[in-house]
This record gives C-alpha cells, structure tokens and sequence, in this order.
C-alpha cells in the first residue's frame, strides 16, 4: 500500500499569485518504492480579507454653532493573507462615505444614526465580509442667548388689587439655536418662593409687612432636541415713595392772646396724608421759641416767652410710612401779646365829696403778661394840666384843694406798648366850717318871722368873695346875684317855726360862686341858738340841695 505522498512545493507565496508553478508530486508504498511526476499549477487566493473586530458606535455631540458634525474616523484595520488591497466605505444609500463630510445631529432621543458598512478587498480581489459601525452626531449645543437683561431696580409707584407695587417692562432676550427653533418660556420666582408665569409690563408687588419685593425673572430657550439655555435676571421693586399730602398744612397763623392768657389756644385743620404701600405713622411737633421740641396738637396753648411781646413756633407734620420714607409740611403760628392791663379802681369813687373828707384812691393794675406794667396816674382840677400824682396802691387826695370837677386818668402800659386807660370823675364841694359862716349878733332866741343877718367867708384861695346878706326867717327861699369882682353867689336859708320847735335850729346855705371863671358849688352850715339849755345835735336832717348829709361843726 502507499504509505506516503509528499508534494513539493506544498505551500506558495503571495507574490507567486497568479503564476504556473512547477510542483512535484512523490508516492511512496510501504515497501519503499516510490515514484514521481511534476505538473505546472496555477497558484491564485481564494481566501478573503478579515473584517477587524466589531467596534461600539461612535457618538459624537455637533460642532460648535453646527447642526452637524464631521466625525473623527479611522478607516477598520481589515487583515489578510496577502495583501488588503483597498477598503471602501458607503454610506447607507450606497454612496462613498466621505470622512470630511459632516454628518447631520440628531436628538438623542430619537438619534437613528448614519450606519456605515466597509467592505475590504485583497489583491485577488477577494472581499471581505462587510464591516459596519453607527455612527451618531448628537444635538448637544443649547441655544444661544444674543441679549439678556440686567437686574432691574424700580420703585413701587402702582397699585393692583390693594397691593402697591409697579408695572415692570423690559425687552425679552433673544434666543437663536443651531438646529431648530427655539421655545421660550419665563417665568418669575415670587418672594414667598412659588413660581409665576410672567410677561413684561406685568405688575410685580411689594409682599405685605414688606419694604420689597425680589423676583428671580428666568427665560428658559429650549430647541427640539430639548438642549435649554437659561437666562436669568432680578426684579427689585422697593417702597422708595414717601407719602403724599392730600390735604396740604394750613398756612402760617397769626393770633392774638386769649383774653387773660399770656398765650392762645391754637386750632387748624390737620394735614391728609395716604401711602402707596398702605400704613403710615403721622407726628406733629413744634419747634418752641426757645428752640425746645414738643408735641403738640390743634387745640394746644401756646404760650408767650416771658419778657417777649410774641412766640412764635415752628409746627411740622411728618407721615413716615413703614419703610422710613417721609414727607413733611410745615407751618408757623404766632401768638401775639396785644391785651392791655387791666385797671382796677377799688373802692370805686363816689360822684361827690365835700372839700373836708378824706379820701384815699386806691387801684390795682394788673397784666395778662407783663408782671410790673408801666403806671401812670394824672389828676387835672377844673379842666385844668393834669398833674402826675403816681404812686403804688393807695394814693392820698387833699381835697381842700380840688374843689369842683376832677379827672383821676390812670394808665398803663405793658412791655409790649399795650396800653389802657381809665378815667373816673367826682365832685368836689366846698364846705364852710367854723367861723366862715357868721350869724351876725347870735341871739338866744328868735321870735317865728325875726329877721336877722348872716354872712360867708370863703378860705383861701377863694377868700376874694364875701358874701352878706340878711334874710327874714320863714320868708321864701330865694337867690340874689351881685357882682364881686365877677363872682356870683347864691343863699338859701332854712326856715324853722321857733314855737314849733323850741330847740336848737340848724342854718344852711347853699349856692355856687366863680372862682377863675368856672362856677364852683360850696355848702355851708351852722345853729343858731335858740333857747337854753346847752344845744345838742338837731333830729331832724338838714334841708339841702344836695344830695351831701353834714357833719355837725
């Protein structure tokens, strides 16, 4: 049998591809005899490249700006036994796949990817199994935002619904993407942390108890592939408005004193205020003349400064509101001294006094302010000069020597020029006492209807007028005129019937005289002894023509 078959050469190289190589065959039985024969063979490569092993797919995000990406690719290492003489890559529609071509991006969510297939080729053009490998180009870019805006600061000068805040406006940011549209949506984070959908021109408020109100405005542009680009800015709306005045302070006041006061109650309608934001605090205070702070109200005294003739205080209204924002309105009043001192003549004076009384005028000035007014006191006699007779309290008046009319004029003036006057009249009537009246040849007794002679004295300065006459008892009353150096005198005698009466009777006269062309009044009075014993004080008042009762002489 054939124990062996040797060929020779068994195997061949690449480079004998495709050539007749001389190949020698040799047989060998078990007894060792062999035998041989050569023949030409063509040698050719049947044997395909080998794809490399399968790769993960290749992902990759976009290129910047890009809606697409070239994707970094090496060309799969096919191994062969020869040689790999070309490997080409197509895309899924059968095109060459070009590595500088970008590939389009998708999202994630839906990515299909491009799935590229390689096919190799040796030098025998054998081919190689396909090799494939997905490649990817993600939508990763969010999109861009070309303007956003920056914090916005405003005050709350609006009111929505009881709440004070402000309509707030502001140019939306613009977002532009690489790939799609983009959907823009805003929305604010309000102060208590909830979320808000908002849009500019809206009206953001101040939170109650608050002084302002942050909102955290975020535009949020989001493309198909849901890449989103935020964009953020703040709202501050503070409580910078001070109150305003609805009813303005009143204008400046100037008033005088109340009567007796050295000051004024002060009345005036109070200023309105309202507040934007709701509650305010109103205070009235008054800067007082010494430069002292108080608060006061309509209806408060303000007083005068001692020694001062006016006080005048600055009042200022100031509504603060919750925040510390303030207004104030602020006006003047003056309290102005103009009341007199008032006079006080106690006991008054009587309208009529004979030249013996005595007489004490006593007064009292006093003043609403001034405690030591100015005072003067003038007596004039007769329309005569004033003279100046001033004294404190009580002032001792000779009235001997005012016989006729007299004027008492008190004035008084305070510190501040207010003055007052007063004036009050009385009488002064001459009395004729002792030896000024002469019952000429006094007789002890007189039968009813004797005749007999008086005559009056008048004292100095008058004594340059003697008045005689002798006049019937029981006779009428009359009057004589008879010129004296142009003085004019008038007696009246009181009648009395002796047997009647058998006591000591009482002689009066009475009548008026010139004395430096002014008609002046006298009185005069006297007994006339008409029976013994000692004579006493008549019971029976004295027949006058005037109001005056005698004393006995």
């Amino acid at each position: 049998g054939i124990a062996e078959m040797r060929v020779s050469p068994d195997t061949f190289t690449c480079d004998e591809i495709g050539k007749e190589i001389p190949v020698t065959l040799t047989v060998i039985d078990t007894s060792g005899n062999q035998s041989t024969c050569t023949a030409p063979v063509l040698v050719n490569d049947t044997e395909a490249p080998v794809p490399p092993p399968p790769l993960p797919p290749i992902i990759v995000p976009n290129d910047p700006t890009k809606c697409s990406a070239i994707v970094p690719w090496d060309p799969p290492a096919f191994t062969d036994n020869c040689e790999v003489r070309e490997v080409t890559c197509t895309y899924p529609d059968g095109t060459p796949f070009d590595p500088s071509k970008p590939l389009p991006a998708e999202c994630e969510d839906s990515a299909k990817g491009t799935l590229i297939t390689c096919i190799a080729k040796d030098s025998s053009g054998n081919p190689s199994p396909p090799w494939r490998r997905l490649v990817t180009v993600l939508d990763k870019e969010p999109p861009m935002v070309s303007h956003c805006v920056e914090d916005i600061h405003t005050s709350a000068k609006d009111k929505k619904d009881g709440q004070c805040g402000a309509y707030v406006s502001w140019e939306p940011p613009r977002f532009i993407d690489n790939c799609s549209d983009v959907t823009v949506t805003v929305n604010a984070v309000y102060p208590d942390g909830l979320t808000h959908s908002v849009a500019p021109g809206d009206f953001f408020p101040i939170p109650p108890g608050e002084c302002e109100g942050k909102y955290q405005i975020i535009y949020t542009g989001k493309d198909k592939c849901e890449n989103e680009t935020k964009c953020s800015f703040w709202i501050t709306v503070r409580d910078e408005e001070p109150p305003k005045i609805v009813t303005p302070c009143p204008d400046d006041i100037v008033v005088n004193n109340d009567h007796k006061q050295c000051g004024a109650k002060v009345f005036w309608t109070p200023p309105e205020f309202e507040d934007n934001c709701g509650d305010l605090t109103v205070t009235v205070i008054a800067v007082y003349p010494d430069g002292s702070i108080h608060n006061v109200a309509p209806g408060d005294f303000f007083p005068i400064p001692p020694g001062k003739c006016e006080g005048k205080y600055l009042v200022t209204y100031t509504a603060t509101d919750k925040c510390g924002n303030e207004t104030k309105c602020s006006f003047w009043i003056t309290v102005r001294e103009v009341e007199p001192p008032k006079i006080t003549i106690d006991p008054p004076l009587k309208p009529k006094y004979f030249s013996t009384d005595k007489l004490d005028f006593c007064y009292t000035v006093t003043d609403n302010c001034d405690p030591n007014p100015e005072v003067t006191v003038l007596l004039s006699n007769n329309g005569g000069a004033p003279v100046d007779i001033t004294a404190p309290s009580c002032i001792p008046i000779d009235l001997s020597k005012l016989v006729g009319h007299n004027v008492i004029t008190i004035i008084a003036k305070d510190d501040c020029g207010n003055t007052s006057t007063d004036s009050v009249k009385f009488y002064v009537v001459l009395r004729l006492v002792g030896d000024q009246i002469v019952i000429k040849d006094e007789i002890q007794k007189l039968p009813n209807g004797t005749a007999f002679d008086a005559f009056i004295k008048f004292p100095a300065p008058y004594d340059a007028l003697t008045i005689y006459r002798a006049v019937a008892d029981g006779a009428p009353a009359r009057s004589i005129n008879r010129d004296w150096t142009e003085h004019m005198a008038i007696c009246r005698f009181r009648r009395g019937d002796v047997t009647e009466f058998p006591v000591d009777d009482y002689f009066e006269v009475t009548g008026s005289f010139k004395y430096n062309g002014i008609d002046l009044e006298f009185f005069g009075a006297d007994y006339i002894y008409r029976v013994l014993p000692p004579p006493r004080t008549p019971t029976s008042s004295p027949r006058s023509s005037t109001s005056l009762k005698p004393s006995k002489e």
